[in-house]
C-alpha cells in the first residue's frame, strides 16, 4: 500500500508542473483578474487549469490560436450564439477583435494569490491584464545601470555594484498587414 502510494506521490510531482502546457520560466509573472462583478484579483503562476497555452479563437472565417505569450491584454464581451465576443492588445501593441466558442469561454484559469488558489472561468472575466518578466535572451544578455553585463539568468544584480539587472532587449520587427497594390 505504501508502495503504490509513493508511486502516485511520484507521478503527481512528474506530471503536475507540466499539466498546463508551460514551464515555469515561461508562465506570466503576475495578472490583473476583474471579474463580471467588478471584484479585481492579483494572481502570479497564472494559466488554463488544463490544455495547451494559447487562446483557440476564430477571426472572421479563420480558426486561430493565440499564444497566450503574446497577449498583453484580454477584454470579454457578451455572448452570442455560444460565441463570445474578445478584444486583445497583443504584446506588440497591436490591437485584435476575435471570438471564442463555448468550450474555450468554459476553460477554467487559476493562478495563486496572498490567500491561497485562484480559479475562475473565462466566461467570468471581464478583463485581464498580463504582467510578465522580460524574457531572459541567452544571447543578449542582462545588463545592470552602470553597463556591466551578463549572461547567467538566475542572477538579479550585479555583483560589482548591487544594481538590478534588466534584459539586454532586442528589436523584433512587428510584421505589418499585406498591402494591396
Amino acid at each position: 500500500m505504501w508502495r503504490m502510494a509513493g508511486a502516485v506521490a511520484l507521478l503527481a510531482l512528474i506530471v503536475g508542473p507540466m499539466a498546463s502546457g508551460q514551464s515555469a520560466e515561461e508562465r506570466i509573472e503576475r495578472v490583473k483578474v476583474e471579474d463580471t462583478q467588478g471584484v479585481v484579483t492579483y494572481a502570479t503562476d497564472f494559466s488554463k487549469a488544463f490544455g495547451a497555452d494559447f487562446l483557440s479563437a476564430y477571426r472572421g472565417d479563420a480558426k486561430v490560436e493565440i499564444p497566450f505569450e503574446l497577449i498583453a491584454t484580454l477584454r470579454t464581451g457578451h455572448v452570442v450564439d455560444s460565441r463570445m465576443d474578445v478584444s486583445l492588445i497583443l504584446t506588440s501593441g497591436r490591437g485584435m477583435e476575435i471570438q471564442v466558442d463555448r468550450p474555450e469561454f468554459e476553460t477554467v484559469y487559476g493562478g495563486l494569490t496572498e490567500y491561497g488558489n485562484f480559479r475562475i472561468r473565462l466566461e467570468k472575466i471581464r478583463l485581464l491584464e498580463f504582467n510578465r518578466l522580460e524574457k531572459y535572451d541567452e544571447e543578449h544578455g542582462q545588463h545592470c545601470e552602470a553597463g556591466h553585463i551578463w549572461y547567467k539568468k538566475t542572477w538579479r544584480y550585479c555583483p560589482y555594484d548591487g544594481k538590478a539587472l534588466t534584459p539586454v532587449r532586442r528589436r523584433v520587427p512587428v510584421s505589418e498587414e499585406p498591402q494591396h497594390r
